[in-house]
This record gives C-alpha cells, sequence and structure tokens, in this order.
C-alpha cells in the first residue's frame, strides 16, 4: 500500500517536482549548517567529555548516530569555520558545500603538517577557488597546491567478507611490487595484488606479532621437553630433574626463538680436551683417557649433563 506522501509525489507535475526537490536540498543545506553550529557549541564548551567521550568525532559517532566519514566531515567544516567566520555563510547559501568545505580544512591539516602556514587572507584564497565546484574540481585544485593531499587511504565495504582498500603509492614502490611479482612469478604465475599483499601481512605478523613469537616459545619448550624426558632412562626419571630440564628448555627458548636443543648445549658446551669428562650414570663422573678426541657425545650422556649442570653444558679437564 502506497503512503500519502508517495501519492501525493506521483501527483506532482515535473515542474513542480523539480521546484520541491531544490527546496528540500536548500532545507538540507541549512540543516546541514545548523549542524555545524551545534558542533562549534559542543566543542567550545567540550560537551563530549561529560559524556564518557575522549573526543567530538567518538561524541559524533557513538553518540548522535553519525558515520564516521560523516562525522569527520561535519567536524572538518566546523574547524574551517572557528579559522574562517565568513565561510559560515558561504556554507548556508551554497557556494561552498558540506563535502568541500570539508576537503579544504584537511587540506590545510596536511599543510599545517609540513610545516607550511597561511595566514587568514591565503586561506580565503583558497576557499574562494573553491566555490561552485564539485568535488572532484576541489580535489583537482587541492592537489595542484600539495600532491600529498592526494595521497591519502581509504578502506570501505564492497560486500559482505570484503574491502575495497585505496592507497596512493611512488613509483618506486611500484616498481619494486613489479619486481616482487615476477620473482614470484613461476610459483605464483597468476599472483594478484591482493594475494601478495596477504602474503606479505603474514610474513610481518610472523615477524613482529608478540603473540605468535610468544605461542612459538612455548611450543618450542613444550616439544624439547617431551623429546628430552623421552631420551631419559626410565629409572632415572625423577621429578627434581624433570623439572631443571623443563626450565631449561623454557630459558633456552626465550633467549633464541630458532634454537634448538643441540645448539643449546654446544653454545655452552667448550672445545674437546685431551681428557673428557665420562658419564656412567647420575651423580657420578670420571676422567678416562681418550685416544682419539671426540665430539660425539650420546644423548643420554648429554642429557643427563645438561641436567647435572643446569644448562651450562658438559666439563672439560686439562
Amino acid at each position: 500500500m502506497q503512503s500519502n506522501e508517495q501519492l501525493f509525489l506521483e501527483k506532482l507535475s515535473d515542474a513542480e517536482l523539480l521546484f520541491d526537490t531544490r527546496e528540500a536540498i536548500k532545507a538540507e543545506r541549512e540543516a546541514t549548517s545548523i549542524v555545524v553550529k551545534y558542533f562549534r557549541e559542543i566543542s567550545a564548551r567540550e560537551l563530549y567529555l561529560k559524556h564518557a567521550c575522549s573526543s567530538l568525532f567518538q561524541f559524533a559517532t557513538e553518540k548522535l548516530g553519525y558515520c564516521a566519514a560523516s562525522a569527520q566531515a561535519r567536524i572538518n567544516a566546523m574547524e574551517l569555520v572557528v579559522a574562517l567566520p565568513e565561510v559560515e555563510k558561504k556554507i548556508e547559501s551554497g557556494e561552498l558545500s558540506l563535502t568541500a568545505a570539508a576537503k579544504v580544512q584537511s587540506f590545510f591539516r596536511a599543510e599545517k603538517k609540513a610545516k607550511k602556514t597561511y595566514t587568514e587572507a591565503e586561506k580565503l584564497a583558497v576557499v574562494e577557488v573553491c566555490l561552485s565546484k564539485s568535488t572532484r574540481e576541489v580535489d583537482r585544485e587541492l592537489t595542484s597546491r600539495n600532491p600529498e593531499v592526494a595521497r591519502t587511504d581509504s578502506v570501505k565495504p564492497v560486500g559482505a567478507d570484503s574491502f575495497e582498500l585505496r592507497v596512493t603509492i611512488s613509483e618506486e614502490l611500484e616498481a619494486k611490487i613489479r619486481k616482487l611479482k615476477g620473482l614470484l612469478a613461476h610459483s605464483q604465475p597468476t599472483s594478484r595484488t591482493e594475494e601478495l599483499l596477504e602474503m606479505l601481512v603474514e610474513l610481518g605478523l610472523e615477524k613482529f606479532d608478540p603473540a605468535r613469537k610468544a605461542e612459538r616459545a612455548v611450543l618450542r619448550a613444550t616439544m624439547k621437553h617431551k623429546s628430552s624426558v623421552s631420551n631419559e632412562p626410565a629409572s632415572e626419571k625423577t621429578p627434581k630433574a624433570n623439572d631443571e630440564s623443563l626450565r631449561a628448555h623454557e630459558t633456552a627458548a626465550r633467549k633464541s626463538e630458532t634454537e634448538t636443543a643441540d645448539d643449546f648445549v654446544a653454545k655452552y658446551s667448550e672445545p674437546t680436551q685431551a681428557k673428557e669428562v665420562g658419564c656412567t650414570k647420575v651423580g657420578s663422573f670420571r676422567a678416562h683417557e681418550t685416544e682419539k678426541p671426540s665430539r660425539n657425545v650420546s644423548a643420554a650422556d648429554r642429557h643427563q649433563v645438561w641436567i647435572r649442570n643446569a644448562g651450562r653444558g658438559c666439563e672439560f679437564t686439562a
């Protein structure tokens, strides 16, 4: 069933429809201008702090229901009006659209970050060249003054489980991407930029993510402990020895993410001497002559020495 409003619109002539549309746009523009004024007063009073919000942006999105883009556009326009009061009437009249005002303020913010200052007259001159222009024309005008303005990232959803990432990159980076794709062409001939980006992000997370590092360290310590326990004679597996072995493995894992059990022993061992301490049983060691010096030590002996010496490796005598 059609609403009364829909029936009313259908009865309008073409001329009446266009006239009413223009009036609605004018009312929308005036309403937006009023919202900008309200934002200015809320900001001046820091009213957002009384509502547990750290910024006007957070207040606009969480308390007023604006999406991030709409909230930021109104905040930018408000900041421009605060800096240049003359702009307020231009927004009200429609000479300067809300989007254009927001872009101009973003431009000034980027310039300030780049240590470039503008006088009030210079700012007004920038505003003047943006009056009655489309969004694309405003972008072109601001980019001509500072190409870095165009180097902004954006992410927006394009489906239930996908996003569009838009980023401006340098010519040098583009060449590096092409080179990397060429190097991977033999294994991934149809690789898309998305797949390449995913691979690089995964490599970065593996290297820098503290959570993944911690998981790998725990896994290695557990595996080393199980390995050492399996090599120990059943009659000599005491709780104390097991605890010491586990602590030694955990220490090794923390000191080096890539260090193996053999690396750990070798790291703390000294070169083989003419006389080497031999292992007969736990707690009993004797020195014996070796006709041919050898670095080979059985896994069981090595493990027992490791436990006895609290992870310091084997002992040698001259």
